[in-house]
């Protein structure tokens, strides 16, 4: 029961994040690691200009969930994640 709370703990963020928010149209959540590289950070930034990416916060993934969800409930969903990166014609 325990772990099929956690999966049901992730797909309720995904449609969260999926409910709360449009498309990033950018490959933030999939491709995450190239924010945070050094070369790629700025150029990945440019290329995909969105205020809620240049956020000051390195992830905006908790601070967005904080508002309306449990914090303590913070399973990342893998499933919804290129839908909310690349919108249902890009997943």
């Amino acid at each position: 029961m325990r772990l099929l709370g956690y999966y049901v703990t992730s797909f309720n963020n995904g449609a969260y994040f999926l409910q709360r928010l449009d498309p990033l149209n950018a490959p933030y959540f999939t491709l995450h690691f190239l924010w945070g590289f050094p070369l790629s950070g700025p150029a990945v930034q440019k290329l995909f200009p969105n205020p809620l990416l240049e956020s000051s916060d390195k992830w905006f993934y908790f601070p967005f969930l904080a508002t309306d969800a449990n914090i303590e409930f913070n399973n990342a969903d893998g499933m919804l994640f290129p839908l909310m990166d690349y919108g249902v014609a890009g997943a």
